[in-house]
């Protein structure tokens, strides 16, 4: 039986939806044109994010599977690559992806997305690695702001 007394949460969910929606203490930062890699499973979640990218002034492209990012990753310039974990089925295995792209662009920049929320530790949450990692939903603001980060630190 599960303690919902117990359960921890994020920490912004205590003060609201409207701060995490309103909160103008931080800015939206915009790209330079930089080439971002947008990897995502779903189809509607990759257009929107493509359409939200190009609209922050990135240069976009797309891949919807682990062999069109490596596809991606080997003909074009990448300044940086939002990858969702879930990308494929849990028979991918995420380290050994990310040892193969950092193989081939060791320079590589990546932020990991995700709709688990890894500040709890569940077991459901996959492994981070290390890497920054972005929890959907997003807002704009933080996206512009991870995205921004990303690039800055690499």
């Amino acid at each position: 039986m599960i303690n919902h007394s117990e359960r921890q949460l994020p920490p912004h969910w205590s003060r609201g939806w409207a701060h995490c929606a309103f909160t103008p203490q931080e800015p939206i930062v915009f790209g330079q044109g930089e080439i971002i890699l947008l990897a995502e499973k779903e189809p509607t979640l990759l257009k929107l994010g493509k359409s939200l990218l190009e609209n922050l002034k990135y240069h976009t492209l797309t891949a919807n599977s682990k062999a069109e990012v490596l596809e991606q990753c080997r003909t074009n310039q990448i300044d940086a690559i939002v990858f969702d974990v879930e990308l494929e089925p849990p028979s991918g295995d995420v380290q050994g992806f990310l040892s193969e792209l950092r193989q081939l662009r060791p320079s590589l920049k990546i932020l990991l997305s995700t709709a688990h929320d890894v500040s709890l530790g569940l077991s459901t949450c996959p492994p981070t690695h290390g890497l920054p990692v972005l929890t959907k939903p997003f807002t704009v603001r933080s996206f512009s702001q991870a995205i921004s980060q990303c690039l800055e630190n690499g």
